[in-house]
């Protein structure tokens, strides 16, 4: 049982801190496009970077010459095959699927010929899972740190402004096949509206960060129950949010300029516990 999650509070030493970096702020507006909406999803994996493109409803990949520098050389490597409207994404352990969610109803399966080689992902899906219809999934979705859990946010249709954590335990890692009974808790006690969020494992913890403005919020797993443990200001307005799958970076995008030409901006975060 991967748990429920609490409406508690607990020990704020728990907090997830980020701290950002020297190398923040980056200017990606050359890979990402300057229109409004140009892009969905972004990850960051040692030298490999990844972005979902709606505009061609792709995924692009490109190289870092140093494993999360954001200062070394950025090289375009490669696109997937068209495969519809995408909004999340999330790659398994070992890069041989692409797990993506469309606007809000289903996540599908992708598998890679090559791992981690995103032009040689199969665009017919081999799984999907139905998520909800009843309330709008408006935020984001992750898995957890073994594949054997998958998390999304949404406002649920008897409240649409309580913010609510759906989880999906999977019998077997990676396979939507294997999914379980859908556990859902009210957040609203704890937090607000529920924008992006990522999961962390670190020092054999697992944590769940949201975004809300300028600020994070941090759960914690405690025995069977996510326990809330405070906010923490995550230093800029941030769009996105994703982890590191070692635990050691959390990254979020944020914008600027408009109405109709934007400059975006990549930022990274030095975890701490």
């Amino acid at each position: 049982m991967m748990g429920t999650i609490a409406a508690s509070s607990g020990d704020r030493a728990a907090i997830v801190f980020l701290t950002e970096t020297a190398n923040s702020g980056l200017d990606i507006s050359t890979e990402f496009g300057t229109s409004d909406g140009s892009y969905r999803d972004l990850r960051i994996i040692g030298t490999r970077m990844y972005f979902v493109d709606s505009a061609s409803s792709t995924i692009k990949q490109y190289s870092l010459s140093v494993a999360d520098d954001l200062s070394s050389t950025i090289t375009y490597v490669g696109t997937s095959g068209n495969i519809g409207t995408v909004d999340r994404m999330k790659l398994s352990n070992d890069g041989s699927s692409m797990f993506c969610v469309d606007n809000g109803s289903t996540v599908y399966k992708y598998d890679l010929s090559t791992s981690y080689d995103i032009s040689t992902l199969n665009t017919t899906a081999s799984q999907s899972l139905t998520l909800p219809t009843t309330g709008s999934i408006n935020s984001d979705f992750t898995m957890n740190h073994d594949g054997t859990a998958l998390y999304f946010g949404y406002a649920d249709s008897s409240n649409s402004s309580a913010p609510t954590i759906g989880v999906y335990e999977l019998s077997t890692a990676y396979d939507l096949s294997t999914a379980g009974s859908l556990i859902s808790t009210d957040l609203s006690s704890s937090t607000g509206a529920i924008g992006d969020f990522d999961y962390i494992y670190k020092n054999s913890s697992e944590y769940l960060v949201f975004t809300s403005g300028t600020e994070h919020e941090t759960f914690r797993l405690s025995g069977t129950t996510w326990e809330y443990k405070g906010q923490s200001d995550l230093g800029s307005q941030s769009s996105i949010i994703w982890s590191t799958c070692d635990g050691d970076y959390v990254y979020s995008i944020g914008r600027s300029g408009g109405p109709t030409t934007y400059s975006w901006l990549l930022y990274q975060y030095l975890v701490s516990i």
